[in-house]
């Protein structure tokens, strides 16, 4: 139901993305990326909402356990972008978010991605959760720090795009910054396709 009438858009988006970046595949864009992107970013039909949006609106909501839906909230919430390492302990993994300053502190749950945090690194990934206790959701695209500078131009010129296509009159800046992370993924991945390195 959720679903409603455009079921046909939204699997055909996962035929094309399917095809152009074969997620899974080695070398290529991980599944965790591909279809957290899918369920939780991409807007399609008539009321050009989420999987997740749908999900939350509808009855099945309802039969969630007891907790599980501010974890819902806080994936939807959740957004790619990039980060800078700026610290590590045994416990944490510290990010400074780019584009906006703010810093998160990552838990570390031994993922075999946690031995690329070395300081000054810049990562591309997707955090759940509060930023004072937050999540890494699947591996971290990693850069050098020389990359910075140009991400960071990249970004501001990304972020001018969104705003000349968008009515944005009525958005906080955090909300311009979080939305052009979530329409900007595949601007980032597209060394990535099938044809590309």
């Amino acid at each position: 139901a959720a679903f409603s009438g455009d079921r046909e858009e939204f699997y055909d988006k996962v035929t094309e993305l399917e095809n152009r970046f074969r997620p899974g595949s080695e070398g290529r864009v991980p599944d965790s990326l591909v279809y957290s992107w899918l369920f939780l970013d991409f807007r399609f039909g008539k009321k050009k909402a989420t999987v997740c949006e749908r999900f939350l609106e509808s009855a099945d909501a309802d039969s969630l356990p007891e907790g599980a839906a501010p974890c819902a909230l806080d994936l939807l919430n959740s957004y790619f972008t990039f980060y800078e390492v700026s610290a590590v302990s045994d416990e944490y993994i510290f990010l400074e978010e780019l584009g906006s300053g703010k810093i998160w502190r990552v838990v570390r749950i031994g993922g075999s991605f946690e031995d690329k945090a070395l300081e000054g690194n810049i990562w591309y990934i997707r955090l759940a959760g509060p930023s004072g206790r937050a999540y890494a959701l699947g591996s971290p695209y990693c850069f050098d720090a020389d990359d910075k500078e140009d991400i960071l131009e990249d970004m501001k010129k990304l972020e001018d795009a969104f705003i000349d296509c968008v009515d944005v009159s009525e958005w906080s800046e955090e909300d311009i910054f979080i939305e052009t992370c979530k329409v900007s993924v595949w601007t980032w991945l597209k060394d990535k396709e099938c044809g590309g390195k």
